[in-house]
């Protein structure tokens, strides 16, 4: 997102954000209309790449053919199944 910003500007600096927050200043900067587009862009991009990837994405051809990919443990695995525990 900041890099679309360099080029149509709108978007505030993440320096002056940090300390006005840090010194407990009001933020000097008004946040324009763009500002928003930028948040509703950066929103539905993150869900329409969850989405892509939960119905497209599968693993990689080179992860599945890797025998330490193969032998490595599955942390979600492991995650789902002490939630399991922990619900019985």
């Amino acid at each position: 997102m900041r890099g679309w910003s360099y080029f149509f500007g709108g978007f505030p600096n993440e320096e002056d954000i940090i300390l006005s927050l840090y010194e407990n200043l009001k933020l000097q900067y008004e946040f324009e209309e763009k500002f928003w587009y930028y948040i509703a862009m950066f929103i539905v991009g993150t869900i329409g790449g969850i989405y892509y990837q939960s119905m497209y994405g599968g693993e990689h051809a080179s992860l599945s053919s890797n025998s330490q990919y193969q032998k490595s443990d599955d942390n979600f695995k492991r995650a789902k199944e002490e939630v399991n525990k922990r619900k019985e």
